[in-house]
């Protein structure tokens, strides 16, 4: 009788959490909103997910140029991307408010800042919210395979690689866990060839 009952207590729990999961969509909130603590709302998106990220492994919409051209070829196409004060290696560009990111930075190799190596796309902050977060990890994982956990610099996500290019997801844990996608040359993985 008692091996009933517990087996009839944990079947209503895991009714209750399957409940609560199909309302928030995030097992991991199903027992924070049952405790009272009020999680923030779930903000709209300027641009749906499945948008930001594409048809991956090609280049994600969301940045907007080929790495490896230019200095001159960056001007032509994004005329408003501004070089840095500090240095000639480092762009920026800031994006209209409908656009998935906020501001992209295109890096060019050192010290000869010929060729366009990284770009990051810091996201906008409804990107940042943890159901939005998990959601767009999901989307790049079931086009790219399991991740690879990065945590370097100040930086703590998610990393993949593909032919001609890297792709992180991450946060930026010195400016509030500010939200960016980033496009790298290195670390790429190498083409297999039969």
């Amino acid at each position: 009788m008692v091996q009933f009952n517990r087996a009839l207590a944990l079947t209503g729990a895991l009714t209750a959490v399957g409940a609560a999961c199909s309302r928030t969509e995030d097992a991991g909130d199903a027992g924070v909103k049952d405790a009272g603590v009020r999680l923030p709302p779930v903000p709209e998106l300027p641009v749906p997910l499945p948008e930001v990220v594409g048809a991956l492994p090609s280049r994600p919409p969301a940045f907007p140029v080929d790495l490896g051209m230019g200095p001159e070829a960056l001007r032509r196409e994004r005329p408003r991307a501004a070089v840095d004060d500090m240095t000639p290696a480092i762009w920026h560009e800031e994006l209209r408010e409908d656009a998935p990111c906020r501001r992209l930075t295109y890096l060019f190799v050192r010290p000869t800042a010929d060729r366009l190596e990284t770009q990051i796309c810091t996201l906008r902050p409804e990107y940042g919210h943890p159901t939005h977060f998990k959601r767009l990890e999901a989307t790049i994982s079931e086009l790219l395979g399991k991740p690879a956990a990065t945590s370097l610099d100040g930086f703590e996500g998610q990393s993949w690689r593909v032919p001609g290019y890297r792709l992180e997801l991450r946060r930026d844990t010195r400016r509030g866990g500010e939200p960016e996608l980033l496009i790298d040359l290195r670390g790429a993985r190498e083409i297999e060839m039969p």
